[in-house]
C-alpha cells in the first residue's frame, strides 16, 4: 500500500487530518470523492467480498457513466480490495468499550496511556479497549476535557469532526450537528470538520463552528474549561439548545415557551435558582422553578 493509497483509505473512514486532504487534494479532487459517494446512492461497502462489492457498484458507474465518473474506475477497484485486505484498519479502529456519564457531576477517565478524561454529564465515548493505546482514538458524544500525554497520535472523533492531537490539554463540546467548540489550553490540535472547515489551534486558542459560520478566538485568562468549575459559557447558542444542555447538569426539565432568542453568558451548573435568576435578568421570558420543572412562560 502506498502514501496515496493509505490517503484514500482514511478518506473513505473519515479519518484524514487537513494536511493529510491537502495532500489528497494534490492527486484526487476530494469534493469530486465525496460527490461520487453521494450520487453513488450511499453504498453500503461489506468488507468480506471483493467481487460481490464490485459487483454492486459497477451497475452505478456503468448507469452514470461520463468521462467524470470513468476516471474513478482506476482507483475504486483498488480502493475495494485495500478496504477488504485491510478489514483489520476498520475493525481495529472501531469502539468496543462505551462508558456513558449519567451522573450530574463530570466524570474523570483514566486511560491506558495515562491520559485522563474529564466527561461532561450526559456525554459519552467509546473507543477499541483492546487495541488501544496503540490505536489512540476517542469517539464522543457530548462534551469531554482531555489531557493527552505525548505517546504518539490522539484522534478525537465526533459526528461532525476529527480533532488530532499529539499531547496537549484540549476539551471539545459537540451539540448536534450544527454546533462545535473546540478550545485549546496546551499545545496544538487540529481540527477537521465534515463540512470541509477546520483550523490549527495552539494554546490560548479556541474553534468555533455554528451553522456554516466560523472562526477562530482567544480564551482570556482561561486554564481549564469553565464547566470544569460549575459554569458553562454560552456564545450565540439558541436558548432551546442552552435548556437541553443545563438539564444533563441538573435534575430538571425546561417546560413551557421557548422564544427563539440566541443567548450570549455564563450560567451556573450546581445552583439552578441562580440560573433562573439571570435568565430572567437577560430574557425577556419568565422563568419559575416548580418542583422538578423550570417553567419558561412569555412575559406580558
Amino acid at each position: 500500500m502506498n502514501a496515496v493509497d493509505e490517503l484514500l483509505v482514511k478518506w473513505a473512514n473519515g479519518a484524514l487530518t487537513s494536511v493529510e486532504r491537502i495532500e489528497l487534494g494534490k492527486h484526487y479532487s476530494t469534493a469530486d470523492l465525496e460527490q461520487f459517494i453521494v450520487d453513488s446512492g450511499n453504498i453500503e461497502l461489506e468488507t468480506s467480498n471483493v467481487k460481490a462489492e464490485w459487483g454492486k457498484l459497477e451497475p452505478k458507474l456503468i448507469k452514470n457513466k461520463s468521462n467524470a465518473w470513468s476516471k474513478y474506475l482506476l482507483w475504486l477497484t483498488p480502493i475495494l480490495v485495500l478496504i477488504a485486505a485491510g478489514y483489520w484498519y476498520i475493525s481495529s479502529l472501531g469502539p468496543d468499550k462505551i462508558i456513558e456519564n449519567t451522573t450530574y457531576e463530570p466524570l474523570l477517565i483514566a486511560m491506558e496511556d495515562e491520559t485522563e478524561i474529564m466527561l461532561s454529564p450526559g456525554s459519552t465515548i467509546s473507543y477499541n479497549e483492546s487495541k488501544f493505546p496503540s490505536n489512540r482514538k476517542i469517539w464522543l458524544d457530548g462534551r469531554a476535557y482531555f489531557d493527552v500525554q505525548v505517546k504518539g497520535d490522539f484522534y478525537v472523533m465526533t459526528d461532525n469532526s476529527i480533532v488530532s492531537v499529539l499531547g496537549t490539554t484540549f476539551d471539545i463540546w459537540e451539540l448536534g450537528t450544527d454546533i462545535l467548540v473546540v478550545q485549546c489550553f496546551t499545545g496544538n490540535v487540529n481540527v477537521s470538520t465534515s463540512i470541509g472547515m477546520g483550523a490549527d489551534l495552539y494554546e490560548g486558542q479556541k474553534y468555533s463552528l455554528n451553522g456554516e459560520m466560523s472562526g477562530i478566538g482567544d480564551l482570556i485568562g482561561d486554564k481549564k474549561p469553565k464547566w470544569l468549575s460549575k459554569s458553562i459559557v454560552f456564545e450565540g447558542i439558541p436558548l432551546s439548545t442552552v435548556y437541553k444542555d443545563l438539564e444533563k447538569y441538573y435534575s430538571t426539565k425546561f417546560v413551557g415557551h421557548f422564544s427563539g432568542y440566541d443567548f450570549n453568558g455564563e450560567l451556573p451548573t450546581d445552583n439552578l435558582q441562580k440560573v433562573t435568576e439571570i435568565l430572567n435578568a437577560v430574557t425577556s421570558d419568565i422563568y419559575k422553578i416548580e418542583k422538578d420543572q423550570v417553567v419558561v412562560s412569555k412575559s406580558e
